[in-house]
């Protein structure tokens, strides 16, 4: 299984798109290759200013739906009972289904 190294937009896509990323130096295990994607990858990496950051990675997201790249199936929906007595949890979208026993607590 694999984890990104970070929660952020560059660390999800570059390991699965960029071009660098292909066979074993990544996960872009179907060698996909789009030179303009990798441009707007680099550009977002360091871009300091968040609403630019974000638009140049909502581009890259337009050219992998245009590509179309990989095969989005599925995702599953994932539920989690609670209760108002527990205190502590935070929903880690990188960790589904993973929780800081440490953290949680009676009310």
């Amino acid at each position: 299984m694999w984890w990104p190294t970070l929660a952020t937009p560059y660390d999800y896509m570059w390991s699965i798109f960029d071009t660098q990323a292909q066979g074993s130096a990544g996960y872009n295990w179907g060698y996909y290759s789009n030179p303009n994607l990798d441009k707007l990858l680099d550009a977002g990496s360091v871009e300091p200013d968040e609403k630019k950051r974000f638009e140049l990675y909502a581009q890259v997201q337009k050219l992998l739906v245009e590509d179309s790249p990989a095969l989005f199936i599925y995702e599953k929906n994932y539920r989690l009972p609670m209760s108002d007595k527990l205190k502590g949890f935070f929903f880690n979208g990188m960790q589904i289904e993973t929780l800081d026993f440490y953290a949680l607590h009676k009310s």
